[in-house]
């Protein structure tokens, strides 16, 4: 078999099964750029494969941009898989759970109470730690996210008196930057320690963005739904890479591209 052969049987098996990946997710989930990036990659390698000996000159930048892109997907996954394994200490001031979006108005989704059931280990082994519930007005929802995942704390037995509620942010870097400036009126500047709770998927973007918000502490991972993993790792992948590249700029302007 010819190298060029084998070159485009490999791109277009590679872009197949992408595609068939974006076709199970969309029997659960509409259709969203970043969910279903899988799918628009997989496409494009497909065309490339049967295009592959017209391309000429292209091939190789081509082939530079599937190495980039799988590359950095595989990196990201080494990092998710690295910061799922941490357990945070115990005697961290607060935790604050990330939002993730209520559905039918006020219920809390899979991935969300994930997170919370995640948080109430930690606060049950550390009565003396509060929950920072974190989200504003979602679209179509009738309370905030803060709100609805208070009301899941004290069911499971958390006291209103160790729950903050952050019910303006809606961004994972707004949940940050304002629950630090909450937890800077409860326990003084920067004095204090915290944990950060959210899936894996996002744990090491979210840390990422704590650092650049100012806050110390550790990370907490939720699991993930198997059947859930391709759409959120996808969406990911493109999120973690556009808060690396903007890093280094002011924050004001990191902020707003967050």
């Amino acid at each position: 078999m010819k190298l060029d052969t084998f070159i485009r049987l490999v791109i277009i098996c590679i872009g197949a099964l992408l595609v068939f990946v974006f076709i199970l997710m969309q029997q659960r989930f509409s259709f969203n750029l970043l969910h279903n990036l899988p799918g628009i990659v997989g496409l494009a390698m497909i065309f490339v494969g049967i295009f592959w000996l017209w391309l000429g000159r292209f091939r190789k930048f081509i082939m530079m941009a599937f190495i980039i892109y799988f590359g950095t997907f595989a990196l990201m996954c080494v990092f998710i898989f690295t910061n799922a394994l941490n357990v945070p200490e115990e005697g961290h001031n607060a935790v604050i759970v990330l939002g993730a979006g209520l559905v039918r108005g006020d219920q809390i989704p899979l991935v969300l109470r994930q997170r919370l059931d995640t948080a109430l280990i930690y606060l049950r082994s550390n009565e003396n730690t509060v929950a920072v519930v974190t989200g504003g007005l979602g679209h179509q929802a009738t309370v905030t996210e803060a709100y609805a995942m208070k009301l899941y704390l004290i069911e499971h037995g958390v006291t209103l008196e160790r729950i903050i509620q952050e019910d303006l942010s809606t961004s994972t870097m707004e949940n940050l930057n304002f629950a630090r400036v909450l937890l800077n009126d409860h326990f003084g500047e920067n004095n204090y320690t915290v944990v950060i709770v959210t899936n894996d998927f996002h744990l090491p973007r979210g840390r990422l963005l704590a650092r650049r918000a100012g806050l110390v502490g550790e990370g907490m991972a939720a699991p993930t739904q198997r059947g859930m993993m391709p759409r959120y790792y996808s969406r990911e992948h493109l999120a973690i890479s556009w808060t690396v590249a903007t890093w280094f700029l002011p924050y004001h302007v990191f902020y707003w591209l967050q």
